[in-house]
């Protein structure tokens, strides 16, 4: 028979829901109500993640990351903040930030397909196991041609380039007093003290 979820307002924060879902059906749980439309969830790999409610300091860095990409590439790219992007019939993400190649009605008509998103970005604050486990071997399957995980706790940026059957080829690993351009915006210089805050400032990362 057909599977009926519980209420999604049941479900605690990062519980997985435990039967695999498919876009097309992930799409239709939307459409028909069955999710609370505040609560904010996440299709990889067939498994349906209830995300937590972002805290203060993960909002300030995309926050940061929002305004450097926006104001340093103009109309270079299209900066989608949290927005869900489906990458294949079974992981539908939404990455805390991700670069999209120029589409002049900002993809209305159709989702953006993997070959035009430039970069993912995901902010990991409680969320690294999820952002190194299991989203970058979605993403690397799916030919996201750069991935880059903000660890906020150690201040640093991983950045991954490369992808090939599951796996990204080249990696490297960023600090304070370095900084990182997008590999498909080479001429973008962003310091990582941009992205995290100045080190012992007072908008510095403090949460525990």
């Amino acid at each position: 028979g057909t599977l009926t979820p519980p209420p999604a307002r049941t479900l605690a924060p990062d519980r997985v829901i435990p039967w695999r879902c498919s876009v097309d059906d992930y799409e239709r749980m939307h459409a028909t109500g069955i999710f609370d439309p505040d609560l904010r969830t996440e299709l990889l790999d067939g498994r349906i993640f209830v995300v937590p409610p972002a805290g203060a300091l993960h909002s300030s860095i995309v926050d940061r990351l929002n305004r450097l990409f926006t104001l340093g590439l103009q109309d270079g790219a299209i900066v989608r903040v949290q927005g869900q992007i489906p990458l294949s019939d079974w992981s539908y993400p939404a990455p805390d930030l991700s670069l999209l190649a120029r589409s002049d009605d900002f993809y209305a008509r159709r989702h953006p397909s993997p070959d035009q998103c430039l970069l993912f970005v995901e902010v990991a604050h409680s969320s690294l196991r999820r952002d190194r486990e299991t989203k970058l071997p979605l993403y690397a399957a799916a030919g996201i041609a750069e991935y880059w995980i903000v660890d906020v706790r150690r201040r640093l940026v991983i950045v991954h380039r490369d992808p090939n059957e599951g796996h990204y080829g080249w990696h490297a690993t960023f600090g304070d007093g370095q900084s990182i351009s997008p590999q498909a915006f080479p001429d973008l210089l962003i310091a990582v003290e941009e992205i995290l805050g100045p080190v012992g400032g007072d908008d510095g990362p403090r949460q525990t």
